[in-house]
């Protein structure tokens, strides 16, 4: 997963996995262009489990301005490695 932001309006202060991944493995990389790459690993789970998947804590650098935050790449894959379309 990526994730980008404006690094001139918000600063990614904690990335954590969500509960999809508490027991799974989970990794990160903020860079300083403003992007957030994520791997992550989860046990098979019921359908209809929570999918909370990360949790980003930003930091606001500018007051008054809105912030945008895109979700430029997602890769999922089931079981075996089949993709699972979203």
């Amino acid at each position: 997963m990526q994730l980008r932001f404006e690094p001139g309006v918000l600063e990614a202060v904690n990335v954590r996995p969500g509960k999809f991944f508490d027991d799974g493995l989970f990794s990160y990389r903020v860079t300083p262009a403003g992007s957030i790459f994520v791997g992550a690993v989860s046990k098979p789970l019921p359908p209809g489990a929570d999918a909370e998947l990360i949790v980003v804590t930003f930091k606001p650098l500018k007051r008054g301005v809105t912030a945008e935050l895109a979700m430029s790449s997602l890769s999922l894959q089931g079981a075996a490695g089949r993709t699972i379309p979203h």
